[in-house]
């Protein structure tokens, strides 16, 4: 298993190698994450763009952070809660760019180059499809929702570790109650506009 030979190595210390294998591994997901979540009235290669500054974010914390992951959650999870930072970071600071550090910069865009190819051909397919469309009128947290618990396959609690800091047990359940209950409005939502937009059949229908 990828992420057993990367636990591996970080406690091997061999943290560059743990690195390597994780954009190996999971850059892809990661990239096409962040591809699908950079904003939907930009230009095609004007997002393609910010998700490749993105994705250099997220490694330059997955570099900073991986010594001090302490493995209790899952790799994936962790990944994405950098992802989802790095995200909410770029949209907030957009006017501060790795100019300012041109040799980080260069090694940033060559492991964003790394994953970009396979991930934005599968997605240039995918982006003309109506329900991909139908997603991205939703808002961040409902495509966020979907991303994570619908195509990824995480937990609840995984997805609580990624939006929120607070592991105190109390706020740990609440958290989750809400998740679900928005992930439930959500998929209403997603029905709804489905139907209004002739994807689906009115409810009585065949």
């Amino acid at each position: 298993m990828p992420t057993q030979r990367i636990q591996a190595l970080c406690e091997a210390g061999d943290f560059d190698g743990a690195v390597a294998l994780v954009v190996q591994h999971f850059g892809g997901r990661i990239y096409t994450y962040l591809l699908a979540r950079t904003q939907s009235a930009l230009a095609y290669s004007l997002r393609e763009q910010h998700a490749q500054d993105i994705y250099g974010e997220f490694c330059v914390d997955l570099v900073r952070g991986l010594p001090a992951f302490e493995w209790r959650c899952r790799l994936e999870s962790w990944l994405y809660r950098l992802a989802f930072h790095a995200l909410s970071r770029f949209y907030r600071h957009r006017e501060r760019r790795d100019s300012r550090h041109p040799a980080r910069a260069s090694a940033i865009s060559q492991l964003a180059a790394s994953v970009a190819g396979p991930s934005t051909l599968l997605w240039r397919e995918e982006r003309e499809n109506a329900w991909t469309k139908l997603r991205e009128s939703l808002d961040e947290i409902e495509q966020d929702l979907l991303i994570w618990r619908i195509d990824e396959e995480l937990s609840w609690e995984e997805i609580a570790n990624i939006l929120y800091d607070d592991s105190d047990p109390a706020s740990l359940a609440k958290n989750l109650a809400a998740l679900r209950k928005r992930f439930e409005r959500t998929r209403r939502k997603l029905h709804r506009l489905a139907v209004q937009r002739g994807l689906l059949p009115p409810a009585g229908e065949a």
